[in-house]
């Protein structure tokens, strides 16, 4: 009975340095690249008009994309970012896919004045079939910051 425990003592031992990283390592980053939330357009978060969504860019290569695809009638959407401090000098790009499969371009909303850098895009038209996408980006990153992002459809 001793002999059994000792070996099985060994063998344990033997199993859990095989599988050890050596001490000695080079200090290469082996762990894979994992894609954050909405990094891609392809990967966009879905949007459910009214809702307020709060996230962060995590650094200058970060990006967030939301997207809405209007399912009814032709409606105007307002568009809202408002990104949390005033170090923090975010943007928000608009693009547009028809059902058709054409698209514009991006373009960008205005900074407003004295709200610590919100801003906005109101009355923008939606046809119906559309999809339209937000990408919050920054061009002057400075620090990981927070963000409020909101789209209502009237």
């Amino acid at each position: 009975m001793n002999l059994k425990k000792t070996l099985t003592s060994l063998l344990a031992l033997i199993m859990m340095f095989s599988i050890s990283a050596s001490a000695f390592a080079d200090g290469a980053d082996i762990r894979p690249t994992v894609a954050g939330i909405a990094d891609t357009r392809e990967n966009a978060l879905s949007y459910i008009p009214g809702n307020s969504y709060s996230l962060f860019l995590s650094d200058s290569s970060d990006k967030d994309w939301y997207k809405w695809t209007n399912t009814g009638a032709g409606r105007f959407i307002l568009v809202f970012l408002q990104p949390q401090g005033l170090n923090i000098k975010f943007r928000m790009g608009i693009e547009m896919v028809h059902k058709d499969g054409t698209e514009t371009s991006r373009f960008y909303a205005p900074t407003l004045v004295g709200n610590a850098n919100g801003m906005y895009i109101r009355n923008l038209y939606v046809p119906e079939g559309a999809t339209v996408y937000a990408v919050i980006d920054s061009t002057e990153f400075i620090a990981q910051g927070q963000y409020t992002f909101m789209l209502d459809a009237f």
